[in-house]
């Protein structure tokens, strides 16, 4: 199952970056342009419902159960195409993480400093530029998603 997920995945991506399973999403350019994915995580989480939020207020996009995995890979994706919109010390500054005990305000400052809205606006472009294509990924990604974790159950 987990080999079935990483084919659709790298098929998915389809360019020259290495994926990864971790856990959590991320690209690390470090790496020699890795995207991390992890398949502990669901739509659900804190993260997601701001992200969510994030997203449909600023590009009106609808971030779904569906639709999250993939989104998420393809942000990643667009950190791959849009890093070298930035110099490495940009690059290193965006990177760090605000400290806060908001929650919200921690990700909604992470999802707006510069590094990730390039990336997430490639991913809506990407995704919305091949409706067919991201369909077909939603359906069968989420699909195996679902078998491992009944199989972890």
């Amino acid at each position: 199952m987990l080999k079935k997920l990483e084919k659709l995945i790298k098929k998915l991506v389809d360019h020259d970056v290495e994926i990864e399973m971790d856990d959590e999403f991320r690209y690390d350019v470090d790496d020699g342009g890795t995207i991390y994915y992890t398949i502990d995580e669901d739509f659900n989480t804190e993260c997601n419902i701001d992200w969510k939020e994030f997203l449909a207020k600023h590009y009106n996009f609808d971030l779904t159960e569906e639709n999250w995995f993939v989104l998420s890979i393809l942000h990643e994706l667009g950190h791959h195409y849009t890093i070298e919109y930035f110099s490495a010390d940009e690059w290193n500054k965006m990177c760090t993480m605000l400290k806060s005990n908001d929650r919200k305000k921690v990700n909604f400052d992470h999802f707006n400093k510069l590094n990730e809205r390039v990336a997430t606006e490639w991913a809506i472009s990407y995704y919305n530029a091949n409706p067919k294509e991201m369909k077909y990924f939603c359906s069968k990604i989420n699909a195996e998603l679902k078998k491992i974790k009944c199989a972890n159950t």
